[in-house]
């Protein structure tokens, strides 16, 4: 008896020690032993492992070269907050990939998993921190060089069931077309309602946010109604049209869609005035919480991280935090601003979701392998 319980408690302590170790780590832990291995592969243990304090909220940067003769040269810098002083970490999971890449989006992360689209029409999913990386199927849609535009897509998660989802869409002689992407079925299927908006694809929609199984796109009324929110819900694979507030619509201002916490936010905004936070509440209703600036040159609202700091595009095309409370700013990568500049920005976590499927080889590998067979 005595016995037993001294092995239930060493397994107790292991348990809590892995969930600890950062995701690299662990790959190499699930080679100790077949119980390891099952354990750290179980779905509640790569739940545990994504929502536990050891696992921070970090900043990546999606950065170009400033010199490139190619506008597709680019490399990702880690941003980590420690103890409120900024930290750049040269991640070998996060490499400067191929020049020859053709890379026309990264979307999300969902639960540490991007989506990225290329110029062919191709989608893939990606999870760095496993090194793994996905191509999809072929989009059930028409042949890009017959395309209007290309596919805007969506990504995020089903709540219930875990499951990742892409949903895509394009225009084709003046029609819109949609489809939608189960991981767990590794297929696509055809959506007939694809809502009443022309969505807005790039542009604005730097950060478009995945909540509570809902994604957000900007979109634009049809026969002139102005900005409004086309949202497509995960669960049940539906459109939903969300209004702002008439006050915003009627403005001269900007407007970008943001997350804010769990909740779905809206950041108006003109050169170097104030920028307006809105948020919308349980209840439907648009309320403005904050504002920060005026600020002394032209500033772009990109998102807001762990609801302190405003993360903030200058005119020199170099990123400022702003600390919501005091108003002071700081910039996070100063050293790599000589050589680089930010083109996107991603609230991530690491995660210990595997996108391979049975046969598919979990982990095969090293992911920018697959990026260049992916763009190639």
């Amino acid at each position: 008896m005595e016995s037993n319980r001294n092995g239930d408690l060493l397994r107790e302590l292991v348990h809590e020690i892995l969930l600890r170790l950062p995701v690299k780590a662990l790959l190499r832990c699930k080679c100790v032993c077949k119980e390891w291995c099952a354990l750290i592969r179980s779905p509640s243990f790569v739940d545990r492992h994504f929502s536990h304090e050891s696992n921070p909220e970090c900043l990546i940067f999606r950065l170009h070269e400033k010199l490139g003769v190619d506008c597709n040269p680019y490399a990702f810098a880690m941003y980590q907050d420690v103890e409120r002083h900024s930290r750049v970490e040269e991640s070998n999971h996060l490499p400067r990939m191929p020049t020859s890449f053709r890379v026309l989006d990264f979307i999300g992360p969902a639960k540490g998993v991007f989506c990225v689209l290329n110029d062919l029409g191709l989608v893939g999913l990606f999870n760095p921190a496993m090194r793994e990386f996905k191509t999809l199927p072929p989009l059930p849609l028409h042949d890009v060089s017959e395309m209007e535009s290309w596919p805007s897509c969506g990504f995020g998660l089903e709540p219930s069931s875990g499951d990742h989802k892409v949903f895509a869409f394009q225009k084709w002689n003046s029609q819109r077309f949609a489809c939608v992407y189960s991981l767990s079925s590794n297929s696509w299927k055809r959506i007939e309602d694809v809502g009443p908006l022309n969505v807005c694809s790039g542009g604005d929609s730097v950060c478009e946010p995945f909540l509570n199984g809902v994604y957000h796109w900007h979109a634009n009324l049809r026969n002139g109604g102005g900005f409004a929110i086309l949202a497509f819900d995960m669960r049940n694979d539906k459109f939903q049209v969300i209004q702002v507030p008439d006050c915003l619509r009627s403005s001269q201002r900007k407007l970008r869609i943001a997350a804010y916490g769990d909740s779905l936010a809206v950041m108006s905004y003109k050169f170097h005035e104030c920028v307006d936070f809105w948020v919308m509440g349980r209840d439907g209703l648009w309320n403005k919480i904050f504002s920060i600036g005026p600020f002394s040159e032209n500033v772009w609202p990109i998102c807001v991280w762990k609801k302190r700091e405003v993360l903030l595009e200058t005119n020199t095309s170099s990123m400022t935090m702003c600390d919501i409370s005091t108003m002071k700013l700081r910039r996070p990568l100063p050293e790599l601003d000589q050589e680089f500049y930010p083109c996107a920005v991603f609230c991530y976590k690491e995660s210990l979701v595997s996108i391979k499927g049975e046969g598919e080889g979990e982990g095969e590998g090293d992911e920018a392998y697959f990026v260049r067979d992916f763009f190639d």
